[in-house]
């Protein structure tokens, strides 16, 4: 009866078993895959063989854009065929339901490192911006229109390591940012404006002298209304930068080289990179203050000073943190803990692992608890968590983040279990950061 009842289910659900067949099918390519590939034979029957990108947000061999505007998506096919040649083929509708070819952007070199699109004159057409790989350290980098589906050059820049996009001015229109190596640490920022009609306009700033290798690239806000390029990597001395690059009157700037030497101040001893640390919009430049004990000895902590910096290159505190990465967490620091500062460790329970804030008392010239986080694993961190008057900060599936105040009025201001909970948050992998 009961497989019956099951079978008449089936049945009047609209269910049947040739359906539950289709679950477990292959997912089929759609209509528009299909033609493509019908139209991706020709090339193919001339020597080509799909070349997907292999760098950028972009590495498929079959790619969708709206290039024009219409609201309709173009197909971007990249392909490589012999003697080093290179071709992305540009399909579109035409008004119809076939896909057909649009226009056809040709290169050389060993492969395609990475395609983008930008409107970059403001006609509403996108255009495409493709980086050549000729070789293990050579790259060129090209800018095409396609109005009128046209494929023509507006420009080539040789010994291009990089691109980024970004409106400097804040006129609605884009500029080009390409990175430029060249040989005894030096290197260069070149950024292009596309006007209307005539050649685009160029103009240059130097990085920090000394680089042995760069880290970072990206483009954000450096006040609420001003928008800036931050390059970072580690100089000769073992330091690590970031160069801060704005628009200037059409002049490239790099706000953050001092005096003749041009390195930047930012200079740093920890891999820590610039951040939107509070989601204001704005980047911030962290700084390294490191931690001494009662005895004077430097310890192995440290504080980061998190700086917001102006177009003219100055500089004002924003915030100052205590990273642990060795558990995943970050803390803002009250501005009346920052002088006499201790953390330390105190692991001594399996599955409990500790962080001990601690201030100085300069009537005693002693150091006093004022704060213990706690990161709780193991299956009894539930109760782990609300003895000796903790409270939770955050848990998920294996762990349990807690924490538990000693106020020590004396030297610091009353803080609650809300202003920690406020300020306390998990450190997140950066998934877009601009890497090289």
């Amino acid at each position: 009866m009961q497989m019956i009842a099951v079978i008449a289910f089936l049945t009047l659900s609209g269910c049947s078993w040739g359906s539950i067949d289709e679950l477990y099918a292959l997912p089929k390519a759609s209509e528009q895959y299909l033609q493509l590939e019908e139209l991706a034979l020709l090339e193919r029957a001339n020597g080509f063989a799909y070349s997907a990108p292999i760098s950028g947000s972009y590495r498929q061999s079959i790619l969708f854009s709206d290039l024009d505007g219409d609201g309709n998506d173009e197909a971007l096919v990249f392909f490589r065929g012999g003697d080093q040649i290179l071709k992305i083929c540009v399909y579109s509708h035409f008004g119809g339901e076939d896909f057909q070819l649009a226009s056809t952007v040709e290169g050389e070199g060993t492969a395609i490192r990475r395609v983008d699109f930008a409107d970059f004159n403001g006609d509403g057409i996108q255009e495409i911006v493709v980086s050549w790989q000729m070789s293990a350290d050579i790259r060129i980098m090209q800018v095409y229109s396609i109005s009128g589906w046209n494929s023509s050059e507006l420009l080539s820049v040789s010994d291009c390591l990089d691109f980024r996009f970004a409106d400097m001015d804040n006129d609605g229109n884009t500029e080009l940012l390409t990175l430029h190596t060249i040989a005894s640490g030096l290197g260069t920022i070149s950024m292009y404006k596309f006007p209307e009609t005539g050649e685009p306009l160029r103009s240059d700033a130097k990085l920090s002298p000394g680089i042995t290798s760069l880290s970072r690239m990206r483009t954000g806000y450096i006040t609420e209304e001003s928008t800036a390029l931050f390059v970072e990597g580690i100089l000769e001395s073992g330091s690590y930068f970031t160069d801060i690059f704005i628009d200037e009157d059409s002049q490239l700037t790099n706000i953050t080289a001092t005096g003749h030497s041009g390195v930047s101040n930012t200079l740093r001893d920890e891999a820590v990179y610039s951040t939107d640390i509070d989601n204001d919009r704005v980047m911030e430049i962290p700084s390294i203050v490191r931690l001494y004990d009662e005895t004077g000895n430097r310890l192995e902590y440290y504080r980061l000073d998190w700086y917001k910096y102006g177009i003219h290159g100055q500089k004002e505190l924003h915030i100052s943190t205590y990273h642990c990465y060795s558990d995943d967490w970050y803390i803002v620091l009250p501005k009346d803990w920052l002088n006499g500062l201790v953390i330390r460790r105190e692991d001594a329970v399996n599955g409990e692992r500790v962080v001990v804030f601690s201030v100085n008392d300069p009537q005693t010239d002693s150091f006093e608890d004022i704060l213990f986080i706690y990161k709780l694993t193991g299956d009894n961190r539930y109760d782990r968590a609300r003895q000796d008057g903790r409270f939770v900060l955050l848990e998920n599936y294996t762990t349990i983040y807690a924490a538990r105040i000693l106020n020590y009025d004396r030297v610091v201001r009353e803080f609650t279990e809300d202003d920690v909970k406020e300020n306390f948050d998990l450190i997140y992998m950066e998934w877009n950061v601009g890497t090289l």
